[in-house]
């Protein structure tokens, strides 16, 4: 179960820095 939670942290993570490349795409810097 712990490992399904790291998981969803994981591409939480990954999603939230994709949308911000979206939304800031000169942030990538």
């Amino acid at each position: 179960m712990g490992e399904l939670i790291r998981s969803n942290k994981e591409l939480s993570k990954i999603l939230l820095d994709i949308l911000g490349d979206l939304t800031n795409p000169l942030g990538d810097m």
